[in-house]
């Protein structure tokens, strides 16, 4: 089967929404695969944008045989961006609406359809004062319509006001804002246009808020027909380019272009104007109810000898401007041509039941309210090609197609009926499946809860895959994928595929076994998205499905997948907080041991030092009453020596007196005998005396010299033992400091064991 990308900036709007829906057709009724890439503006400078580009990375593989590119990224890029941009991929592209280099594109024609939308306003209207809200000013669509506007009014002699005339981009807002602009003019238009219908129901919305008639004070006209035209308060005249078409016939050519290697030709498809009541007109199902007359130039041809249903197709494409190779209705129109041949012939109630149940029958398989439209004109070029070949038919052909036209306008009100019910309770449905979804944070539940909802949401196919690491975008950071992704869910048409967790490329969007059995047509893949940080994507069909729907979905699951991611980061962090603790509490008992075996020898040593301190101030006392009794031995000791100098006079006079006696007693002679012993006795006392004296004297010199280092060793003791007192009374202090902190550290450890443990 080949595998086609469809690259788009966003699915979101409508217009980009009616080229999908053409392009899924086409992809079924072709058989090949068809996947969305909507990848945004790839060169926006916006964090979410860039994130979004990444898609465009899956371009990279090898499993593309090429890609339609849309006309989105003509908005706000040049043809030289957009081509040097698609090119890095090396696949056969065709384009939409606008062209690029020499590859094969399908246009519509921008001037025909608008011109005709203009003239009718200043034709038929008579409306002269008119403005626009024209499109990007480097989009080339833009600029053609513009110019086209211009010229319009140039041709019908009208001059151009330039306070009428606004840029916007393409979008609802912008729209708004210009009309906003636009209306505060001195001078207000009559009219006002625009480059597509987006903006103009934006400008719609703005002018009914500030209670303007439309179209009593201003008429408005669009560009591409969008379904929302019709629906709008004041259904919106417009310019109908063939959106489906269009993006029908790009899978066509581009199908050709990839198999058989030739370039096929560029496409235009026409446009026409289509008045309803913005402009003062009714729809043209209004107007041209009733018999329509054939066209000249289709009867001129010799039609007598084509196949009834092959002149229809004519009628087709060349009165009613439908491709009827794309056209389902047409397709499906031959075997009810034979009951319509039975009941013209046989106009029996029997032939109409026959032929209304089988319209219905074909009218009940259609899938949107555009095929069951198509039913009507097939309808009218039904009966214009009875009306001309068999005109014998013409009053029962009359009477079975107005029986037709109410049939096929019951099944447009039961669809649109349906469909409205449907949204709803899809939407309801959605809304509880996203709610469960999100009620999950653990991984494993998130991804049993998506499996549980996937058939209430409506897939066939879902396909979960997420990064084996997150990306974080910024804008310096380069466009390319994680290289593995892990498959989470692989589901289809209602079971569960593998049950196992399967690592593959990222940018093949799939294991190759899983993406070649899948048979579905159209897929869409979608980058999960969550704080500019890329954390999978998810490949899902989109059958009964819009934009909005995929967008909260994978909002949703992109949520709920940061959310498991972080629940199971939690659990970690909790995990491994509860193994340090348990580690912490192995570390913390040791130590609280240790901290009680430290106070008890701190208050064992600290009473030691009181000890000790006491018995160094008792020997302080003794150190001092010593000092003392040593100051009085040196007091006693000069004393002594005051005496012994006293002694030593007294006996150097003693000894004087005993010469002088001597001599006396030499003097008496015989006479004198008597003092000469006496003299001699005292001598021997002086000379003892002074002897002894002299020694006493040495002696006592040495005591006072022992005396002397005695007090100053004891002084020093004293002041030794006065320090050592004082260092040991600070030392108590500090070792008591201590204790006390040790015994609040102690307790601050239990209480943290207390907090490990509860």
């Amino acid at each position: 089967m080949q595998r086609y990308a469809f690259v788009v900036n966003n699915l979101l709007d409508e217009y980009q929404q009616t080229l999908w829906a053409g392009l899924q057709r086409a992809a079924d009724d072709m058989n090949v695969q068809l996947i969305a890439v909507p990848g945004r503006d790839f060169n926006s400078t916006d964090l979410e944008d860039k994130a979004y580009t990444y898609l465009f990375d899956f371009l990279r593989s090898s499993i593309w045989d090429g890609m339609i590119i849309s006309a989105s990224f003509n908005i706000n890029n040049t043809s030289e961006q957009i081509s040097s941009f698609f090119k890095q991929f090396n696949l056969p592209y065709v384009t939409m609406g606008y062209k690029l280099d020499n590859s094969p594109c399908v246009l519509v024609d921008n001037r025909t359809g608008l011109y005709k939308l203009i003239s009718h306003f200043i034709e038929k209207h008579q409306i002269r004062d008119i403005g626009f809200i024209r499109g990007p000013h480097n989009n080339e669509e833009a600029e053609i319509r513009y110019g086209v506007f211009k010229k319009a009014l140039e041709d019908h002699g009208i001059q151009e006001n330039p306070q009428w005339i606004k840029e916007g981009e393409f979008d609802v807002a912008s729209g708004r804002d210009c009309a906003k602009e636009i209306w505060k003019s001195s001078k207000k238009p009559k009219a006002l246009l625009g480059a597509n219908d987006q903006m103009l129901i934006g400008a719609m919305e703005y002018l009914l808020d500030q209670h303007v008639n439309i179209p009593g004070e201003l008429a408005l006209g669009g560009f591409d027909n969008i379904d929302e035209c019709e629906y709008l308060p004041v259904p919106l005249s417009t310019v109908s380019q063939p959106i489906e078409e269009q993006a029908y016939n790009a899978l066509i050519l581009l199908h050709r272009y990839a198999t058989t290697g030739e370039k096929p030709q560029d496409l235009s498809l026409d446009t026409q104007p289509v008045f309803r009541e913005s402009c003062g007109c009714f729809s043209s199902s209004v107007l041209n109810a009733g018999v329509v007359v054939l066209d000249p130039s289709i009867t001129a041809k010799n039609k007598e000898d084509m196949e009834t249903h092959h002149f229809i197709g004519e009628i087709l494409l060349h009165q009613l401007k439908i491709d009827p190779q794309i056209c389902r209705a047409y397709r499906e129109l031959p075997p009810l041509l034979i009951l319509l041949d039975d009941y013209c012939q046989i106009q029996s109630e029997e032939n109409l039941y026959a032929y209304l149940r089988k319209l219905s029958g074909l009218l009940i398989q259609e899938e949107d309210k555009h095929s069951l439209v198509q039913w009507n004109m097939v309808l009218t070029a039904t009966c214009l090609a009875y009306n001309f070949r068999f005109p014998y038919f013409r009053e029962s052909m009359e009477s079975i197609i107005q029986r037709s036209y109410v049939l096929v306008g019951e099944k447009i009100s039961q669809h649109l009926s349906h469909n409205s019910l449907q949204l709803t309770q899809r939407f309801t449905v959605l809304q509880n499946s996203l709610r469960r979804i999100m009620e999950a944070y653990d991984m494993d539940e998130i991804v049993q809860q998506i499996l549980e909802e996937l058939e209430n949401i409506g897939f066939g196919s879902f396909y979960l895959s997420l990064f084996q690491n997150d990306l974080l975008v910024t804008r310096e950071s380069e466009i390319k994928l994680p290289e593995i992704s892990e498959l989470k869910i692989a589901y289809k048409n209602g079971k569960v595929l593998s049950n196992r967790e399967e690592s593959f490329v990222s940018v093949n969007l799939l294991p190759e076994h899983i993406l070649k059995e899948e048979e579905n047509c159209s897929l869409l893949t979608q980058m999960l998205l969550f704080d500019e940080r890329l954390v999978g994507f998810i490949l899902c069909d989109t059958r009964g499905n819009n934009g909005r729907q995929y967008e909260a979905l994978r909002s949703q699951i992109s949520s709920s997948i940061r959310s498991g991611y972080l629940m199971e980061e939690m659990q970690r962090s909790e995990k491994m907080a509860l193994m340090r603790s348990e580690k912490i509490q192995e570390n913390l008992l040791p130590m609280l041991n240790a901290i009680d075996s430290v106070v008890t020898i701190i208050a064992e040593k600290i009473e030691r030092m009181e000890q000790a301190a006491e018995e160094f101030s008792e020997n302080q006392s003794t150190f001092k009453q010593t000092s003392d009794s040593v100051e009085n031995i040196a007091d006693s000791a000069k004393y002594m020596l005051v005496l012994i100098k006293e002694i030593d006079d007294i006996s150097e006079q003693i000894n004087i007196l005993s010469i002088n006696a001597s001599i006396e007693s030499a003097r008496a002679g015989v006479h004198g005998r008597g003092f000469a012993v006496i003299s001699g006795e005292v001598r021997k006392l002086a000379d003892s005396t002074a002897q002894t004296t002299t020694q006493t004297k040495t002696t006592l010199q040495q005591v006072m010299q022992n005396i002397k280092v005695s007090r100053e060793s004891s002084t020093k003791s004293f002041t030794t033992y006065s320090t050592i007192q004082e260092d040991m009374s600070q030392l108590a202090q500090s070792l008591t400091s201590i204790e006390n902190k040790m015994k609040e550290l102690k307790d601050f450890s239990r209480d943290i064991m207390t907090l490990i443990k509860s």
